[in-house]
């Protein structure tokens, strides 16, 4: 029964590296394939089958097809001969993959953190929401985001067992770290609802998989125990010829390396906290005292670097468009998610830090222009990057 159960999660976790679409720059053959084999199935259960992604009901569809379909393999071809023969180098051949595949994602997600590309800096709409009005996951990702030290701290700690899972006689000490890393990463994900939550558990499921032959000696060593770790157990003998499986290593070390650093160096981004920002990128507050009139619907406006733009009403309502800047006509183009699409005339001053927007959205029943001075987010305390090594020093300050 055991060697069945073991068959079937190394089978599983095969299935599910290949079919779970993952957020790669250079190889994004798992959605293609996963739709062509499970979309129908997916969508006769009545859920989209183009959203095999995070936390949706497609991928909860589709990682429960994978392991029905695993146990049912893992069940049928235990007995089987020429499974019994060759068994041990397939299942090590798995393992390998997997090992290659925990330390692919480790990578990615470290050199993110290490350029600042996933926990990035808060953009100003972000700054001037009241903290009670936020989600749980947008506090976590903008707190963390105001710090580029802790970001490259968890990078390193997490590029670090990557770097230890390539080498066998690192191994395991790559997968302890991996397991802490992980379960600190599963913690944060429930504890602030953030939506790869199945997915960091697959990840931890990698983890401790590939590490529980070694949990009995580990036990044992930690207990103060002589302890013998087990040897994985030989892949096919290709793999043995030194040529050949020193350039294999290489090519597929290689290619993990440039896909986690591939946005980087297409981009020259190495540090997202510097990167060129759009055009009239910034927070603007309405200029009551330069106004002749009050205007109590908009107090401010914002433009988010990924081309939007965000209104924010005295009611603390904030309503955003999608935002195409035509420059030649001095024209902010804005369309709303049904596809209504409307303009808006904007005249600046002082080298941009006054503007005059003719407020004329669609839906708004009013055509007025309104005089906005743009707000320095950038002097905000959340971005400064202070550092006090006593509270005295903090409390100076204050």
């Amino acid at each position: 029964m055991l060697k069945r159960l073991n068959i079937s999660l190394h089978v599983f976790a095969l299935l599910a590296i290949l079919l779970i679409p993952a957020a790669n720059k250079l190889f994004t053959f798992q959605d293609e394939v996963a739709t062509f084999l499970f979309g129908d199935l997916v969508e006769a259960l009545g859920y989209n089958h183009h959203q095999f992604s995070s936390d949706t009901f497609a991928l909860n569809i589709l990682l429960l097809l994978l392991l029905l379909l695993s146990f049912v393999i893992g069940f049928s071809i235990a007995g089987w001969s020429k499974w019994q023969k060759h068994s041990a180098k397939i299942i090590a051949l798995i393992r390998l993959i997997m090992i290659y595949y925990l330390a692919s994602r480790l990578l990615i997600y470290g050199f993110d953190k290490l350029f600042k590309t996933q926990f990035y800096q808060p953009e100003p709409n972000t700054l001037y929401t009241p903290f009670g009005q936020m989600s749980k996951d947008i506090l976590f990702w903008s707190t963390m985001g105001t710090s580029r030290a802790y970001s490259i701290i968890t990078g390193l700690l997490e590029i670090l067992p990557a770097l230890l899972l390539l080498h066998k006689k690192t191994r395991t000490a790559g997968l302890l770290i991996t397991i802490f890393v992980m379960v600190n990463v599963m913690a944060i994900n429930f504890g602030f609802d953030i939506s790869v939550k199945l997915y960091s558990l697959f990840l931890t499921f990698l983890a401790v998989l590939l590490l529980w032959p070694s949990l009995a000696p580990l036990f044992q060593f930690f207990a103060g125990k002589q302890a013998q770790l087990k040897e994985e157990g030989k892949t096919f003998e290709f793999f043995y010829k030194p040529f050949i499986k020193g350039s294999l290593k290489s090519m597929f070390i290689g290619l993990m390396l440039l896909e986690a650093t591939f946005f980087a160096l297409t981009t020259g981004n190495f540090n997202d906290d510097t990167a060129d920002r759009p055009a009239f990128h910034g927070a603007y507050e309405y200029d009551v005292l330069g106004a002749m009139d009050r205007y109590n619907e908009v107090k401010r406006f914002f433009i988010h670097r990924r081309g939007f733009i965000i209104f924010e009403t005295y009611e603390g309502d904030f309503i955003d468009y999608k935002l195409e800047i035509d420059h030649s006509r001095n024209r902010f183009v804005c369309t709303d998610y049904t596809g209504e699409v409307n303009e808006m005339a904007y005249k600046l001053y002082n080298e941009g830090e006054r503007m005059d927007v003719e407020m004329s959205l669609i839906g708004w029943n009013y055509s007025v222009w309104m005089t906005f001075q743009k707000l320095d987010h950038e002097s905000l305390p959340a971005l400064q990057d202070e550092f006090h090594w006593t509270i005295d020093s903090f409390l100076e300050e204050n």
